[in-house]
């Protein structure tokens, strides 16, 4: 469809003939004399400057103006060449002279003509930026991290969207969060289960956010199945700002089906998504991340099976390190505490010399199952080496590590454990350490907690020592 001719004129012969031969030829005219007007007939959508003045001078000034803040319309010159003579025209591939005896036949010719060459010049703009959008984007979130790809992510799609705030629910925690909920919700009395903290946000988020989020969604009882993309409309939102809930799935055509999604993208306040709303931009961000997902995930995955202990199948040694710097920059972040538990089983020599080395690697085994199942899902049991253990407790102040390691010295002195037979005691002595309460970083702490071990290993064995 034809976008309308503005006319820039102050009356003359020659504007008052084009325009009528114009309007004749089916072409919709307007006319300004002033930037104002001028600027808002653009706005409007008028796709074509004629600039057909009885004095160049009067409108060259703003005119200039005009064709910086609307780069990509056409300008059309219609005066003679004398009258430009040391004017400050701009001269280019939109931009064209044509005399004061041109035809309206001509004139409309060279109109369709530059207005289609400005359209693909858009479009080739659009093209590149992004390209330039996509490339950044892809850069952004280049990492084998799969917290920070998250991170990266939401970062560059808050802008994207003109969101207020991203969060990122990894894998199923979103489901875990509206189960949550609706339990909460629907029996009243029961109070929230408390649970470690696993989306990613951009602003401060908490369980009470959550709620808050949940409490506006009156579509969420709809949404809870699949939790496919969906808009919800928020009450006493600015018109046009939306809260978006879009999974990360894997893209079908790279995978033998669709599967479960890597996690879910909560966008607050999503002013522009009408805009991008099914936009190949949109699409290929999306495409981009979950691809970076699957990337990251496998890496986790391998690196995973070098992190586990061939016996005990708990983590071994080398994800110490990487667990202790996780938790030390978190608490040092959060201003909370964690600590760890160095443990060793009592006089365990005695058992591989009475019992043999295959009852003693079962004992291992049995006291490994012991130790995971008796902490939370938030922490982490380590083999540290031979009949050493090392448990890293999230979040936990000394008295609460002081209560787990004697919870777990009393279970293990009350277990016989039964290997072919044969009825196996053991004891194990702990020793507690917190950051920051007895140390500073992951080298102070896991060196106050072995001492801590060793001092009562020396003083009475079967026994928890706190460090001081």
């Amino acid at each position: 469809m034809s976008r309308d001719i503005l006319f820039l004129e102050d009356g003359s012969v020659t504007a008052r003939r084009l325009k009528r031969a114009l309007t004749g030829l089916g072409r919709n005219c307007v006319s300004a004399c002033q930037e104002q007007a001028a600027r808002e007939h653009l706005l409007a959508g008028a796709g074509v400057i004629l600039h057909v003045p009885s004095d160049p001078r009067k409108f060259m000034p703003f005119l200039s103006r005009l064709t910086v803040e609307f780069p990509n319309v056409p300008v059309l010159h219609i005066t003679e060449e004398a009258q430009l003579a040391g004017m400050d025209w701009q001269k280019g591939p939109l931009h064209e002279w044509l005399g004061i005896t041109a035809t309206a036949e001509t004139v409309l010719r060279r109109v369709d003509t530059l207005s289609h060459f400005a359209d693909l010049q858009v479009r080739v703009s659009e093209f590149e930026d992004r390209a330039q959008r996509v490339d950044r984007f892809t850069r952004s979130i280049r990492s084998l991290d799969v917290d920070l790809v998250a991170r990266q992510a939401i970062e560059i799609l808050r802008e994207e969207l003109g969101a207020t705030n991203v969060i990122w629910f990894p894998e199923d925690s979103i489901h875990k969060e509206i189960d949550q909920y609706f339990k909460t919700k629907g029996l009243g009395s029961v109070p929230r289960q408390p649970t470690r903290i696993s989306w990613q946000s951009l602003v401060e988020f908490t369980h009470t956010d959550v709620e808050a989020m949940f409490d506006r969604w009156s579509l969420l009882t709809a949404v809870t199945g699949g939790l496919d993309a969906v808009e919800l409309e928020m009450p006493g939102r600015e018109s046009g700002a939306k809260d978006l809930l879009v999974p990360v799935r894997p893209n079908p055509a790279r995978m033998a089906s669709i599967g479960r999604p890597y996690g879910h993208l909560v966008f607050e306040g999503a002013e522009t998504y009408g805009r991008l709303r099914g936009s190949v931009l949109l699409a290929t961000y999306f495409d981009l991340l979950a691809q970076q997902f699957e990337e990251a995930l496998e890496y986790k995955r391998l690196q995973a099976m070098t992190y586990r202990d061939d016996l005990t199948d708990l983590f071994n040694q080398r994800y110490l390190p990487v667990i202790l710097d996780q938790e030390l920059t978190r608490a040092s972040r959060t201003e909370k505490e964690f600590s760890v538990l160095f443990c060793d089983v009592d006089f365990f020599k005695l058992v591989n010399d009475t019992k043999g080395h295959m009852v003693g690697s079962r004992v291992l085994v049995e006291l490994s199952k012991l130790l995971k199942g008796s902490i939370r899902n938030t922490d982490f049991a380590f083999r540290y080496g031979g009949d050493e253990y090392v448990i890293v407790l999230s979040g936990a102040n000394s008295k609460n590590a002081a209560q787990v390691a004697e919870r777990l010295r009393q279970k293990a002195a009350a277990t016989t454990f039964d290997v072919n037979g044969k009825e196996v005691k053991i004891t194990v002595s702990i020793g507690v350490a917190t950051y920051p309460e007895h140390a500073r970083s992951t080298d102070e702490i896991m060196q106050m907690a072995d001492e801590a071990m060793y001092y009562g290993k020396h003083k009475s064995r079967n026994v928890v020592y706190v460090a001081s």
